[in-house]
């Protein structure tokens, strides 16, 4: 049986990269690939990969290191309720979006940020005792940002990456070869934006969101766009998704109710604050009992502190596309 679409990630960019690689068009005569090579900076291929040599990679945030596998890791995760949850989904016919490994450039000090998604999902594959799984492995296509990382050319199925010539840059931004205008990911951007919002006294206008374009050397609607990306985020890429099965979950009634009144502190939108409600249950059932009690006693669990400024970042968030971009659908 086959549990993983090899055509998806459930993540946007990546999911257009994968597109990009099947051979998917730019515009005109140029290819989907070529504007990730050339104008991204990134490349990937879909290879298959043990569930063991994949957990390997995603623990590993620096470098160097030996190549050897720890198949120990793999155990850690096997044992965690959601990896069985996921195999129970897998046997039941869901079919799972593949997980990704990316490669950045060294920063510098020589470390290497590996973003990764998916160790539950190769941990509940590891379960029923898939031997490979498709994962997409995304890297930089400049020669200047591979990093030296041992055992990375062992990960990808080619000999030469093809990394991006002077010629291609040329044909690819015109007669006058004028340097690539790129975030270094479009993390980088959404950082931007985020700051964007936590600087601002009241929230943003269209002047502030052409203000920044202007500064980072991108269109305006590029930074509209990442506004968009941002909310997609917030509602789909959560620990609860009524519309995935396998990201449901069962959530008491009374901690619900007691979530969204108490989210209501961060945004007036009661959709809103329900979502993140659902998110913080999702990962915590008791969340909000445990909450009550941090603020009756004024002990912070440290669990819990990721989750309050993700509250706060969303509320900004959906404030400012509402008043500059969201006007615009209605």
């Amino acid at each position: 049986m086959n549990h993983f679409d090899d055509n998806r990630t459930d993540m946007p960019l990546y999911d257009d990269l994968i597109r990009a690689l099947n051979g998917a068009s730019f515009r005109q005569d140029k290819k989907l690939i070529d504007y990730f090579r050339i104008e991204k900076g990134y490349t990937g291929q879909i290879v298959h990969m043990r569930p063991d040599d994949f957990i390997y990679w995603a623990n590993r945030d620096a470098s160097p290191w030996p190549s050897e596998s720890e198949p120990q890791a793999l155990e850690y995760y096997m044992e965690k309720p959601k990896s069985s949850k996921y195999a129970q989904a897998m046997e039941q016919g869901n079919v799972f979006p593949i997980p990704m490994l990316r490669f950045r450039p060294e920063d510098e000090d020589g470390d290497v940020d590996i973003e990764h998604e998916g160790r539950h999902r190769m941990a509940a594959a590891a379960l029923l005792g898939v031997e490979t799984v498709p994962v997409l492995v995304v890297y930089p296509s400049y020669a200047s940002d591979f990093p030296d990382l041992v055992g990375i050319w062992d990960v990808l199925d080619i000999d030469d990456i093809g990394f991006v010539t002077t010629e291609e840059q040329k044909d690819w931004f015109g007669p006058y070869g004028q340097h690539r205008v790129r975030f270094a990911s479009d993390d980088d951007l959404y950082s931007d934006i985020t700051e964007m919002f936590r600087a601002a006294p009241t929230p943003p206008t269209d002047k502030d969101i052409r203000l920044l374009a202007k500064r980072v050397g991108t269109d305006p609607e590029k930074i509209r766009g990442g506004i968009y990306q941002i909310m997609h985020q917030f509602y789909h890429e959560g620990e609860y998704n009524e519309t995935i099965q396998w990201k449901i979950v069962d959530i008491d009634n009374e901690q619900l109710r007691r979530g969204i009144e108490v989210e209501m502190e961060h945004t007036s939108n009661p959709k809103m604050s329900k979502r993140i409600a659902l998110d913080h249950l999702a990962e915590m059932k008791d969340y909000y009992t445990r909450l009550d009690i941090m603020e009756r006693t004024g002990f912070v669990p440290l669990a819990v502190i990721p989750i309050i400024m993700m509250a706060f970042v969303a509320a900004t968030v959906y404030v400012v596309w509402k008043r500059t971009v969201g006007k615009h659908g209605e």
